[in-house]
């Protein structure tokens, strides 16, 4: 499932009222649609890798414990509330020839395709230097690297067209791309390690693999798309501010908001169980851990 950033950016909620490059009635050609669509698989090539292989890698591979492992992606989570609010107070502010959101697609997937190499390529520091390495490396890639990427992509979407027809068409599309990222990248993982010589160095290379086709896509959707409109502000003559924390209790007030939010928990939960728990029932009760690649694809059927 795309993991969807709600930053402190203001860009989705101003009205647009400039128009950059292009007539605000203009038709986005599929091309287009189809590179903002592609950054959507990968932002969830990763996403899937990390969400579904990554505490198996922990305790099988390189030894730490299911808490350990479990208390470091507990952490970032944590920071990563905090990181979302921070970048979206960057992308408001950012003002380049390529626009407020889009080039934090290109300047964030460097950074955040080698953090994917370095999580799956842990070295040999003994159990605490471990511990230490994962906390560090996973707080970068979750919390600094993957919300400057995926917030970044997700309002794009109001900076590159303001027709309604083409934004849905957009989300059609990315949405696509996403099911079958995680399908691909819960079928063929398994398969892929063993192929590249499993243990450490199947590992390593599945994430270079992964590293790679995720670097292309970002870049195709930072070179294939376009920021045509810039959001500015209504001037008024008096600017009213609301303290944060008011903002927060009217949402705790509000029955509709906690009923999606309880959920979003639930949702989230029942698909890190069943994804991060699959392939431990593949390995020791069906004793085969290959049948995490049949059972993937019929869970999706």
């Amino acid at each position: 499932m795309t993991k969807i950033k709600t930053g402190h950016s203001s860009i989705q909620g101003e009205k647009i009222m400039k128009n950059v490059n292009m007539n605000p009635d203009a038709k986005l050609s599929f091309l287009e649609r189809f590179a903002y669509g592609i950054g959507d698989y990968a932002g969830n090539l990763i996403y899937s890798a990390i969400s579904a292989f990554l505490l198996v890698y922990y305790t099988n591979v390189i030894g730490a414990s299911a808490a350990a492992a479990a208390s470091i992606i507990a952490i970032s989570k944590f920071l990563d509330g905090i990181s979302d609010l921070a970048m979206g107070y960057i992308v408001d502010h950012t003002h380049s020839k390529w626009g407020k959101a889009r080039p934090w697609v290109l300047w964030s997937a460097p950074p955040l395709v080698i953090s994917l190499i370095m999580i799956f390529t842990v070295p040999d520091l003994g159990a605490n230097g471990k511990a230490i390495y994962l906390l560090l490396v996973y707080i970068f890639l979750a919390a600094v690297c993957f919300t400057a990427s995926n917030l970044s992509y997700n309002t794009m979407l109001s900076l590159v067209t303001t027709e309604q027809h083409d934004r849905n068409v957009m989300n059609t599309i990315r949405f696509e791309f996403t099911m079958i990222a995680q399908l691909v990248i819960n079928v063929i993982t398994i398969p892929l390690v063993h192929f590249l010589g499993n243990g450490q160095r199947g590992w390593t290379c599945m994430s270079i693999v992964y590293a790679i086709v995720a670097l292309g896509m970002f870049i195709t959707t930072f070179a294939g798309t376009k920021e045509r409109y810039k959001p500015i502000k209504k001037e008024t003559t008096a600017k009213k501010k609301t303290h944060p924390l008011k903002t927060i209790k009217t949402l705790c007030r509000n029955k509709y908001f906690i009923l999606i939010t309880l959920a979003f928990a639930v949702i989230y939960t029942s698909l890190g169980l069943t994804g991060g728990s699959r392939i431990y029932y593949a390995k020791y009760v069906l004793g085969d851990e290959m049948l995490n690649s049949t059972m993937t694809m019929f869970n999706y059927i």
